[in-house]
């Protein structure tokens, strides 16, 4: 009896982790290449994280599920061969992403979340005044107009985001 609930249970596996990992597969894919070409990134985007966090998830499961006919498979040198060209391809390319110049609104909100705030000020078309009301009315404690958003950031223990969204707030464009 315990043999065929096994056998019944290990069938009811393999019909369901093969489609399913393949199903994720096809999902992941089609958003990849929509990212690639960037046809409707914003609205892919989630879909295609979500997706490949189905993808592992259900290739763990298709992995074990099949695991004798995985380690044939894993016996043969031209496997380990993709294995290692794999990883060696995608750690060059995130690397040299990761050296790349980032994006110009990232290169302009760093130096301007370092700049002093006088500089803030003026890049947001107010006056130091005015920059100093809006800081009061949300709460940031600001010493002098030296200070920097990262500095004010640090030592209220919050993110530099936080007190953008904050001074920014009611801002109009």
């Amino acid at each position: 009896m315990t043999r065929r609930i096994s056998l019944i249970s290990q069938t009811l596996n393999r019909s369901l982790a093969t489609p399913l990992t393949i199903a994720s597969s096809i999902a992941v894919f089609t958003s990849g290449v929509m990212l690639f070409f960037h046809w409707g990134e914003k609205h892919v985007e989630d879909l295609h994280e979500w997706m490949g966090m189905a993808l592992v998830i259900f290739t763990v499961w298709h992995s074990m599920v099949n695991w004798r006919p995985l380690k044939k498979h894993l016996k043969s040198h031209t496997v380990w061969l993709f294995f290692i060209l794999t990883l060696v391809f995608s750690s060059a390319f995130v690397y040299s992403s990761s050296q790349a110049e980032q994006d110009i609104e990232t290169i302009l909100i760093r130096r301007i979340e370092s700049a002093p705030l006088r500089t803030v000020a003026a890049v947001l078309s107010l006056s130091e005044r005015e920059l100093i009301s809006r800081a009061r009315q949300q709460n940031i404690q600001i010493d002098n107009l030296d200070q920097s958003i990262i500095e004010i950031a640090r030592s209220t223990r919050t993110h530099p985001q936080e007190i953008w969204t904050l001074l920014l707030s009611g801002l109009s464009q």
